[in-house]
């Protein structure tokens, strides 16, 4: 059984179960209010187990909605989050839970008579906590990184101080960076951020003729750049590395910015790279905020021949 399999199945179990102690609690106090009232109530013995398994059949339908739409979702992008990211994610839901756990059973008293029936609230109070948590040890991943700064091994500065340089989707679908780069006049190291290379295949998947391509001459373009290669010193010892790689380590709080300029300019300013594009709009907004732009009709501007 694979991971989400089992993930699947424990929460549609877990709930299950849960369902069905809740279920079985309440049938038991509503036949006992019915038996209170009348002492011949009809079928009040079959009130708990009825209403037991209604309980099972609705919570393990609802586990198995949130582990296919939430929980399994969610464990495939924290596989790809940074590492500073994931232990801050994990401290801060063992905090939260923690915390939720001491405010759930101190704050609110149970009796053999209410136990089951106040399990549920005392769940909502530990998973309200635990989201905190992780909301506000999330908020501290610059402190973090500060601390530790081996918790960010893939950040994509060279030992020589060379500046990392993000391809924006305009100039990927341009075409004329692949020669560039032949020439040897742009440095690494070049990364093609992930969301930039989705929204490049949306485009090559575009209905539209001339979108589409476009989208695949940008694809074309990072292939050829892909089989380009250029010396890098590695230990000592110089080796032939690709000339672009496409970056997969994006921080949490650039994840979570929608439009795909800002996440770039996020992106560029978090890893004090620069941004390679000829869109002019990207060009002012990246420049206001601080981040250095290579921009490729400004170069063919400056290179055309004094008369």
């Amino acid at each position: 059984m694979n991971t989400q399999r089992f993930i699947w199945a424990a929460t549609t179990l877990l709930f299950g179960i849960a369902g069905a102690m809740l279920g079985f609690f309440l049938g038991q106090r509503y036949a006992l209010w019915l038996n209170t009232e009348s002492s011949t109530a009809p079928g009040s013995a079959f009130i708990a187990p009825t209403l037991s398994i209604c309980f099972l059949i609705v919570m393990a339908r609802g586990g198995s909605a949130l582990a296919d739409k939430t929980l399994i979702p969610g464990i495939r992008r924290l596989a790809d989050l940074p590492a500073a990211d994931r232990m801050l994610g994990v401290s801060g839901a063992l905090f939260g839970l923690i915390v939720g756990a001491i405010l759930a059973f101190t704050l609110i008293p149970t009796g053999p008579t209410n136990a089951l029936a106040l399990l549920p609230i005392k769940f909502c109070v530990m998973a309200i906590s635990t989201s905190l948590g992780m909301a506000f040890f999330g908020g501290m991943r610059a402190e973090m990184l500060r601390l530790f700064p081996q918790l960010e091994p893939d950040a994509p500065a060279l030992a020589n101080g060379t500046v990392p340089k993000f391809l924006d989707t305009n100039i990927i679908i341009d075409g004329r960076l692949a020669d560039i780069c032949k020439t040897g006049f742009i440095e690494g190291p070049i990364y093609v951020p992930q969301f930039v290379l989705e929204e490049v295949q949306y485009v090559a998947d575009s209905s539209d003729s001339m979108r589409r391509a476009r989208g695949r001459r940008g694809l074309d373009v990072l292939n050829a750049m892909r089989e380009m290669t250029t010396p890098q010193i590695v230990g000592g010892t110089t080796v032939l590395v690709p000339v672009v790689h496409v970056l997969n380590d994006i921080s949490l709080a650039v994840q979570k910015i929608s439009a795909v300029d800002s996440k770039l300019v996020a992106l560029a300013k978090e890893k004090n790279g620069s941004i390679i594009t000829n869109d002019f709009n990207l060009n002012k907004v990246a420049e206001l905020q601080g981040v250095q732009v290579l921009n490729l009709n400004e170069l063919a501007q400056a290179l055309k021949p004094v008369v």
